[in-house]
């Protein structure tokens, strides 16, 4: 009974909690009121470039992380291959953990380097989209309607 309880709550709490987003996280400081950058409007052009920028870095990090965690690996697994005794033994499953792990970092940092370009794109059609731009003609104040494009290298 207990246990259904528990996992009742459980199913509570989890439905009222929100994912967190990790632009938004930080929590002002007092003494850093007057530093703390502003942060973008949510799900507007800067704050989708902001994400994809962030997603990016932490993609190229994961990926030259493995890449030499992935070489050390091999290393090791080399220079214990070359002698046979107990004592390389540990060396030489070290070196394949190393190698599996090194390969999980690159393998996880693709996914990441999709979900940067995805957010990129989202930024580039908002930048696209139609606006309605107010315009002055006479008295009245009407809003007709207008193409912006924005192409950034």
């Amino acid at each position: 009974m207990k246990q259904l309880i528990l996992l009742a709550s459980l199913f509570i709490i989890l439905e009222s909690t929100q994912a967190q987003d990790s632009l938004r996280s930080m929590q002002p400081n007092v003494w850093l009121k007057k530093t703390q950058p502003s942060l973008p409007q949510k799900y507007s052009k800067e704050y989708f470039q902001e994400k994809a920028s962030s997603l990016n870095t932490t993609a190229w990090v994961l990926l030259g992380a493995g890449a030499v965690v992935g070489g050390i690996g091999l290393s090791v697994y080399e220079n214990s291959t070359r002698t046979s005794t107990w004592e390389l033994l540990g060396a030489s499953f070290g070196g394949e953990f190393l190698m599996a792990a090194g390969s999980a970092l690159v393998v996880t940092s693709v996914p990441i380097f999709i979900r940067s370009g995805y957010y990129k794109n989202k930024a580039m059609n908002i930048s696209a989209t139609m606006n309605l731009e107010p315009c002055q003609s006479g008295l009245a104040m009407r809003s007709f309607p207008s193409v912006g494009l924005l192409i950034q290298f």
